[in-house]
């Protein structure tokens, strides 16, 4: 089952901080502090933390799970939290998302919308 809750909740974060999204990566740290993609997000959002390698600026694509402390990879555990099928998860963690396509792909979601291309927003990028 889908989590709209966690869904409008990550992309009201991303929407009121910007600077610290960044769909190119899961995780990576920049000048305003931990930069997550719309999946690591939602990890973080839901207490899990970030596992970045070592070296100032790396990109890390895992995460520790709160409740056991085992690391998981951040798109099949977003995935799965979020209550997401395979089809939903690739269109919304892939890395061409503006976050104009982000808000219209999780509208569309939950409203139960066929998933579309949403191409045309490409060139608005935000």
């Amino acid at each position: 089952m889908v989590d709209a809750s966690l869904l409008e909740e990550t992309l009201s974060h991303i929407r009121d901080n910007p600077e610290l999204h960044d769909q190119s990566y899961c995780y990576s740290v920049n000048e305003f502090g931990l930069v997550a993609c719309f999946a690591g997000r939602s990890l973080l959002l839901r207490g899990y933390d970030a596992d970045l390698p070592m070296n100032l600026g790396a990109c890390g694509s895992m995460a520790t799970r709160p409740e056991t402390n085992h690391r998981v990879g951040v798109l099949g555990e977003a995935q799965e939290i979020l209550g997401l099928d395979h089809h939903w998860a690739v269109n919304l963690f892939t890395p061409l998302n503006t976050r104009n396509m982000l808000e219209r792909k999780v509208k569309d979601l939950l409203s139960g919308s066929s998933m579309d291309t949403y191409y045309e927003l490409l060139s608005v990028r935000s």
